[in-house]
């Protein structure tokens, strides 16, 4: 039988080949009323966002704010209550251009294969603004 963690890692997997393949419909799957995804307040997207509506609202945002966001990981770390992913991030701006790296590590929690909450915690936020 598969650990919780194992099964978390496979979600998270999961979730993170859909966003970076642009697939939001499938992205949006991980995701419930009780989602919640916690952004850094000093970011134009900043502050809590809950609900399907809301983190599909923060997608949009997100993608009208960055043409280019990715993540080099250096590891995913955990157990079965939650998991840490660490890497570096590569960002451009749509509107000024402008690319950036910083560091990163995003803190998840997930119940029955979907997201209970994710919190980014970027290097950073002052250098991000500076492209937006």
């Amino acid at each position: 039988m598969m650990s919780k963690e194992a099964r978390d890692r496979e979600t998270l997997d999961g979730l993170y080949a859909a966003f970076f393949a642009g697939e939001l419909e499938k992205w949006m799957s991980y995701w419930d009323e009780d989602s919640v995804i916690r952004e850094a307040k000093t970011l134009p997207y900043g502050g809590e966002h809950k609900g399907i509506k809301e983190i599909g609202a923060l997608a949009e945002k997100m993608g009208g704010l960055y043409s280019e966001f990715n993540i080099n990981f250096d590891g995913i770390y955990g157990d079965d209550t939650k998991l840490v992913a660490v890497g570096t991030c590569n960002c451009t701006g749509r509107e000024t251009g402008k690319r950036v790296s910083f560091s990163f590590a995003e803190v998840w929690v997930f119940k029955n294969g979907k997201v209970v909450e994710v919190t980014p915690i970027y290097g950073d936020t002052a250098l991000m603004n500076t492209i937006l």
